[in-house]
């Protein structure tokens, strides 16, 4: 369901909602416990916070088909893509929430009598912070994934769109949005191999705490990224819809989905289960996530006061992602939840209520305003979707239509 006053697709940014939220109980472990007693207490419910990781990779898969999806929709109304603009865009959504809270960060490292380590500094600032020993802060390794991602996809689009075009002026002929974006099945299938294989390669001479930062490597995780922009193609041909219309495509996607889930959800941290999760697991997330993107899109219910909540939670969870680690550990060291019957757990719900409304305001100050700059300094085409519907493609009334729905672009 795609509401035509905000053109965002309700059910995607419920899907946000639940990335980010799961995220926030895997992190509590470890953040908010910060004394042995408090660790003690903490240890029987640890396991129930364990399958979080899976955030993470949903919100990868989220990233590369909105990505996919804004890239093929420039090309099919305007026939190119300035890839420029699309990098100036992504830039003026991610770097302005991302260095306040930075400069916030080194103020208070400043502000308690530490210095902040140069080397990690730089990483941060270049968004390389998921390569060596890390940047300053635990949650932005996964942004340097993202940013990596969206140079390398638009520098491949790029050099698609450039060839076309020679192609295409060769022979008389135009450019067309699967010739540019064609290439999209092929290359995520292939970055699936390659990073399963680098991953596996990697971590099979697993020991305790080896995977601390080789998981949060590029060349590790970029395959998500890959798969949502290959499902965006898909869905703007309509491939997804005629192969999952299919009873026996349709079974192996729900098979696949729900056996993912029951996998995630019996994973532990003994080492056996951390190698096969940050291996093939991983892949399975990924692709068991694209098929619950297709259903988001080609949802058909009716909105509620709960899925409004939840998506507004999926508006803001750029933000709370940021800022949901320094807010833990600001809270873990108040000394008022000592004189409570249950300090933990109060100090669990105020980790929580706090990090999303701080996230809230964040997107309400920061990222919401430089978002109406940008989109007065570099609009985007205002030009209609072109209505040209790819052959084979069902009626109308019988799916929702193949075309990359304008539900992200934000």
């Amino acid at each position: 369901m795609i509401s035509p006053s905000s053109q965002r697709n309700l059910m995607l940014d419920v899907i946000r909602a639940f990335a980010v939220l799961i995220v926030l109980v895997h992190h509590i472990d470890g953040n908010l416990s910060v004394t042995r007693a408090e660790q003690a207490a903490f240890a029987p419910f640890a396991p129930l916070f364990v399958p979080g990781w899976v955030g993470v990779p949903i919100f990868f898969v989220l990233s590369g088909f909105l990505i996919g999806s804004l890239l093929i929709q420039e090309q099919v109304r305007t026939g190119s893509v300035n890839v420029g603009r699309f990098l100036i865009r992504r830039g003026f959504k991610i770097y302005p929430p991302f260095y306040i809270l930075l400069a916030g960060y080194i103020l208070l490292l400043v502000a308690g009598s530490s210095r902040p380590d140069p080397e990690r500094l730089l990483r941060e600032v270049f968004f390389l912070q998921n390569y060596g020993s890390g940047g300053l802060m635990d949650v932005t390794w996964s942004l340097a994934v993202e940013e990596h991602f969206y140079f390398l996809f638009a520098a491949l689009v790029w050099l698609s769109l450039r060839r076309r075009t020679k192609v295409a002026a060769e022979g008389g002929s135009q450019v067309s949005t699967a010739g540019v974006f064609g290439f999209l099945p092929w290359l995520a299938a292939g970055f699936a191999l390659i990073c399963l294989v680098l991953r596996i390669v990697e971590f099979s001479a697993y020991v305790p705490g080896s995977l601390d930062n080789t998981m949060k490597n590029t060349h590790h995780r970029i395959d998500a990224l890959f798969i949502g922009a290959a499902l965006a193609y898909l869905h703007w041909r309509g491939t997804t819809w005629r192969l999952l219309n299919r009873p026996v495509w349709k079974a192996a996607a729900i098979i696949l989905t729900l056996t993912t889930f029951v996998l995630v959800a019996i994973s532990g941290n003994s080492g056996f289960e951390r190698f096969h999760k940050v291996t093939w697991l991983y892949l399975l997330v990924s692709l068991a996530t694209s098929y619950v993107v297709y259903l988001a899109l080609v949802w058909q219910g009716h909105s509620n006061a709960v899925l409004k909540g939840l998506a507004s939670v999926g508006t803001a969870s750029y933000c709370i992602y940021l800022v949901h680690i320094p807010v833990y550990r600001v809270v873990a060291k108040l000394p008022f939840f000592q004189s409570l019957p249950f300090p933990l757990a109060g100090k669990i719900f105020c980790g929580l209520a706090l990090s999303i409304v701080t996230g809230f305001v964040m997107t309400r100050l920061v990222e919401t305003p430089f978002l109406r700059l940008r989109n007065r300094l570099f609009p985007t085409s205002t030009s209609a979707l072109s209505p040209a519907v790819p052959p084979g493609t069902p009626p109308l009334q019988s799916p929702p239509s193949p075309e990359p729905p304008p539900n992200q672009i934000t």
